[in-house]
């Protein structure tokens, strides 16, 4: 980490601290959490990963299944970040009274002003306030409905490019072309409406990654299949 924002000596002797942070995906929606930092003072785990340690009652433990809580596995991506699994618009989680923590709940306190940058836009909203993502994050954490993409997903998605790159070529080079575009666009085709509905069951395969590695294929193909046609 960079530039780091600790707490004032007050809070950080009286409380554990965890970082926040909510990494972005490329069209600058909140798309992965963080859930461990080196930092300056070492090794610290995320403000959500923290907060459901302790609501859980153990410590959070790195292994090669993944970051163990418990009974609970999480199966992080690339670098143990967690693929962030939003729930709906602002309001979706839900907004309690203080009077309601002496119940044993865990609540989030959270801040959104002007000018500091913590709102994000979602698929749901263009205005979501970040103590609503972390919140969600804690939930996920602690086994509420969550995203899976870990090493076995992306090397579904390296499969997927492979096979419908093969099939495109094979397809384009021996059947009529007519027919083996159209089986080229079912095929693709098939596999958004596949990503759409595993997206939906927690699983998050990539639509973009087989399509740009079928399209220029397919394309290369069918034009060299044209030409030597003509020839």
């Amino acid at each position: 980490t960079d530039g780091e924002l600790w707490p004032i000596a007050p809070f950080s002797a009286a409380a554990q601290v965890g970082l926040v942070n909510i990494a972005l995906n490329s069209g600058g929606a909140p798309g992965h959490l963080p859930l461990v930092f080196a930092t300056k003072h070492g090794i610290l785990p995320s403000f959500p990963l923290l907060a459901a340690s302790i609501a859980a009652g153990v410590p959070p433990q790195v292994t090669s299944r993944g970051v163990v809580l418990g009974e609970r596995v999480i199966s992080p991506d690339l670098g143990l970040y967690m693929p962030l699994r939003v729930l709906g618009p602002r309001g979706t989680v839900e907004t309690i009274s203080a009077r309601s923590l002496t119940s044993g709940a865990v609540a989030v306190l959270g801040v959104t002003a002007t000018g500091v940058g913590d709102t994000f836009g979602t698929p749901f909203d263009q205005i979501t306030p970040g103590v609503e993502l972390l919140a969600s994050g804690i939930g996920q954490i602690l086994g509420g409905p969550g995203l899976v993409r870990d090493g076995e997903i992306r090397r579904i998605d390296a499969g997927a490019v492979v096979l419908l790159g093969l099939a495109a070529v094979v397809l384009l080079a021996f059947l009529p072309i007519g027919w083996a575009m159209a089986l080229v666009l079912l095929l693709t085709g098939g596999w958004l409406v596949a990503t759409g509905l595993l997206f939906a069951g927690g699983y998050w395969l990539s639509a973009v990654l087989p399509l740009a590695g079928v399209l220029p294929v397919a394309a290369m193909t069918g034009w060299l299949r044209q030409r030597h046609e003509r020839k």
